[in-house]
């Protein structure tokens, strides 16, 4: 699981607040969508900025990194930062890739090893638009809603798919480098806020003149 050193109670109540500054601010410059990088960026400093720390010094985030599992870790949780699509009352994201492992057993070995779950939660960032405005929802998974050995999979053309016994769908696709997706429910998830500009505010502020 996670990297757990601390029971101390997170004050979400301020992330959300921060973490939405930061989509206030970014949103005003630019009409470019926040993705993967970005999200991981603002999960950062709105940690950093919260005072939290790691092995005593600021939250770690290696920019860029791309590995599999945990993105930003501080000395009470380790974070997977995830974009994710809202569908029929649940949140779809991609995970890993997988084409290092040669079977489905494998794969099950590692997404459920330490390596594989070397963080405490998902932290999804959805992005929904419509004709008017852009929201982004954020969203908080516990990573033991999945465990690759609990889903019933079955290999199809694509690749490999299953159910697990709470909801949770999850798909390995080979022409995507055998990348993982899953399913959660958003009854197994946790709403920490949501975002909402009007499309017209999007990148309206001009960008100040550098001396």
């Amino acid at each position: 699981m996670g990297r757990t050193k601390s029971k101390k109670q997170f004050d979400w109540k301020s992330f959300s607040g921060l973490i939405r500054n930061s989509f206030h601010f970014f949103s005003k410059y630019s009409r470019v969508p926040i993705n993967a990088d970005r999200w991981e960026e603002f999960i950062f400093t709105t940690l950093r900025d919260m005072g939290e720390t790691y092995q005593g010094g600021e939250p770690k985030w290696i920019r860029g990194s791309h590995a599999p599992g945990a993105d930003v870790w501080t000395d009470t949780f380790a974070i997977s930062a995830k974009s994710g699509a809202l569908k029929n009352g649940s949140i779809v994201l991609s995970s890993c890739r997988l084409t290092r492992f040669v079977s489905l057993k494998d794969m099950i070995a590692f997404l459920d090893g330490p390596a594989g779950k070397n963080f405490d939660f998902y932290l999804c960032c959805a992005r929904i638009e419509t004709k008017s405005e852009l929201t982004y929802q954020v969203y908080k998974v516990p990573a033991e809603v999945f465990a690759a050995s609990s889903v019933s999979w079955k290999e199809t053309k694509s690749g490999w798919e299953g159910d697990s016994s709470n909801g949770v769908s999850a798909a390995i696709v080979r022409k995507m480098s055998n990348q993982l997706w899953l399913k959660v429910p958003l009854a197994l998830c946790e709403k920490i806020t949501e975002f909402t500009i009007p499309l017209s505010d999007l990148g309206a502020t001009p960008l100040p003149l550098s001396e």
